[in-house]
């Protein structure tokens, strides 16, 4: 007893040091001491001028039983006007203690002082509870504006219908912030309320976007003409809010509602005074598009917007959406892109070349004809590439001499184009990879391996596996495997023997799709060879087909290797023979390499958990603080709070505070 006073006043010395870590550490130990022993430091460090302590003193309270008097002493401290820091932590805790704190909180809701009422009311909403949404009802006619609003704005977080009636008869417009908040309570809820009760209130500016987002959550197709017209609202926010609600109507609604109710008004407005005005609003006003606005001017369907909708696809996050949105309106929206070709800078007729491949729009082959002869090398690569996606024979001529474009990412679109047109022109693409096989150039050469491959011509790409430079040959042998022709496993057996170690990685990787004896003893053999890496492909291949009698020759291998070929094995041998497995995962943990202890303690994991406390002494203070966190979060999955002895002796010897910290989040789960 004496040790431990000794030891606490100490900490109480800590706690005045100018050093915050001094003061955090000097918190966290306090976890070791009975709650009433420490009850008055840990509310000291909960207002400590740093959030790292107070986070650390939080941290420590949540270890300890949430007493009907512990929550009192934290509604006390919301009385601490001079400590925001305090007031916060009290909150805060307050707030995890969850429903243990919700019938204090109760009756301190009435308190005298309106900024404790405002907090209690605060950390209700929080937590979530139904219990107190009488009083918070109650608490709706609050004298203090920050009291009634607070009670407002938490209701709509618990989401209780029953407070949709009191909530209702709040909307005051005397009192223009506090509808604000009733409305953004409503919307949370999302109860059916009497509609003409809250769009009565449409005439008041301040309370239009949130009128629309109440009416998004709350309403149903009767509100639809009312948010159409709130798209012609001149505030963008004002704008964006009633596109947001117009599509959370017609998602929640069924197809052919959503049909009725929603898409023919919308598309009866194209081409009218209101599509032209929105569009126009839309261009003058939004700097940047939003997600909502797109889907409704593809909704709207006027092929005015097409230009509009094409700097959408600028921005990355918007492209998909714009071109649904495209999709919507359809072959005249494609047909108005086509049109503004001509007068477009290079970087529009690369979005309209792209969005008209994207679509398979057959009509649009002479502007990627145009394309394809550019100066500008993105949108030669753009106009080849969407001439494959539109999905038409007669283009083939024209994409053929982007095979010799200066630019590799050009020639290797129209290799990709080529390859996606086989089913249309199988006699064009055929003649233009056999060419190509026959190219000087291995570059072009290995652009015949991807034809060949859509062309599924195995004997084609047999004879490139010969081919004189390493890079055809890896290619061809990849293109192999991709086919899964068992006529091929000749040939990517032949290929374990290339002199280029690439060529060999890429055949012990490729036989991996092709089970049986051939195969396997081809396979086996591989792990003999000089380079690392073909020993790790041919280790994969392996441990996917499970070859049972390749489990002396993984155990050789691991006895006399390092590095990535050791984790290799000990993964392979996981695949074929847990025991054998876990035998060389145990001596694995003796390792001098940190990454192959790491690597068997994530293996062992897989297997079972009878070697935690052979090795807890070994990995629970081993010299790396990494395998040490492993290991701790092994034993935490394995044993859970049976592991608690090993993980507090841990603690007290443990110096990395990563450690410490995981170490103690384990603690107080488990306590």
């Amino acid at each position: 007893m004496d040790k431990e006073n000794g030891f606490l006043q100490s900490l109480r010395q800590l706690f005045r040091s100018p050093e915050e870590e001094q003061r955090r550490v000097a918190v966290s130990s306090l976890i070791k001491f009975p709650f009433a022993d420490i009850k008055e430091l840990l509310y000291e460090a909960m207002g400590d001028e740093s959030w790292r302590v107070r986070k650390e003193a939080l941290e420590v309270l949540s270890r300890h039983q949430a007493e009907d008097c512990v929550v009192e002493d934290m509604v006390v401290l919301l009385r601490a006007s001079d400590n925001a820091g305090l007031r916060n932590s009290a909150c805060e805790a307050l707030e995890k203690f969850g429903e243990r704190s919700v019938p204090v909180l109760c009756n301190h809701i009435d308190d005298k002082d309106s900024d404790v009422r405002k907090f209690v009311i605060d950390v209700l909403g929080n937590i979530g509870s139904q219990e107190p949404v009488p009083l918070l009802v109650k608490a709706l006619r609050d004298s203090d504006p920050n009291v009634s609003a607070a009670a407002a704005e938490n209701l709509g977080k618990i989401a209780d219908p029953r407070a949709v009636p009191d909530l209702v008869s709040a909307l005051d417009r005397s009192n223009i912030s506090l509808c604000y908040t009733v409305l953004e309570a409503l919307g949370r809820i999302g109860q059916p309320v009497p509609i003409d009760a809250v769009i009565s209130l449409a005439d008041e500016s301040l309370l239009k976007k949130p009128l629309i987002d109440c009416l998004g959550a709350i309403g149903d197709v009767e509100v639809v003409p009312f948010l159409i017209e709130g798209l012609h609202e001149k505030a963008k926010h004002v704008r964006a809010a009633a596109a947001s609600s117009l599509l959370m109507i017609r998602a929640g609604v069924s197809e052919s509602i959503a049909c009725q109710a929603i898409d023919i008004p919308l598309r009866k407005l194209a081409g009218t005074a209101f599509s032209r005005d929105l569009i126009s609003l839309i261009s003058e006003t939004d700097k940047h598009l939003t997600e909502p606005l797109v889907k409704i001017l593809g909704l709207l369907g006027d092929p005015a917007s097409v230009m509009l909708l094409l700097d959408g696809c600028r921005d990355d996050r918007l492209r998909g959406v714009c071109l649904n949105a495209f999709k919507e309106i359809g072959e005249e929206g494609l047909n108005a892109l086509i049109a503004e070709y001509p007068a477009a800078d290079d970087e529009q007729k690369c979005y309209i070349t792209y969005i008209c491949g994207e679509l398979g729009c057959q009509s649009s082959a002479g502007i990627l004809r145009s394309g394809m002869l550019s100066r500008t090398h993105m949108l030669r690569r753009v106009a080849v590439v969407a001439a494959g996606n539109i999905g038409t024979a007669e283009i083939i001529p024209d994409i053929e001499p982007l095979l010799d474009d200066d630019e590799l990412d050009v020639r290797v679109g129209a290799v990709e184009s080529l390859a996606r047109l086989v089913a249309k022109d199988r006699e064009s693409v055929e003649r233009i990879a056999v060419t190509l096989s026959a190219s000087p150039a291995p570059e072009k050469r290995r652009s015949s391996t991807t034809l060949f491959t859509a062309l599924k011509l195995t004997e084609r790409l047999a004879r490139l596996v010969k081919d004189e430079d390493a890079n055809v040959r890896t290619a061809a042998v990849f293109s192999l495997a991709e086919l899964k022709d068992p006529n091929s496993i000749n040939h990517l057996v032949m290929a374990l023997v290339d002199e280029e170690p690439n060529v060999r990685m890429a055949a012990a990787g490729a036989l991996g799709e092709f089970s049986g004896e051939y195969s396997a003893r081809s396979l086996m053999l591989a792990l003999k060879d000089q380079n690392h890496w073909v020993k790790c492909a041919a280790l994969r291949s392996i441990g996917s087909l499970r070859i049972a009698e390749a489990e002396p020759a993984i155990a050789e291998l691991a006895a006399e290797s390092e590095g990535i070929v050791l984790i290799a094995a000990l993964k392979t041998m996981l695949e074929i023979n847990g025991e054998a497995a876990r035998q060389l995962c145990i001596r694995a943990l003796e390792h001098k390499d940190d990454e192959i202890v790491k690597s068997a303690i994530e293996i062992l994991m897989n297997i079972d958990d009878s070697w935690l406390d052979e090795q807890s002494d070994r990995l629970l203070f081993h010299e790396q603080w990494d395998i040490r966190s492993i290991f701790i979060k092994a034993l935490a999955e394995a044993r859970g709070a049976k592991a608690l002895p090993l993980l507090k002796t841990a603690f007290d010897r443990e110096t990395d505070d990563l450690v410490k910290r995981q170490l103690l989040d384990l603690i107080g789960e488990f306590s």
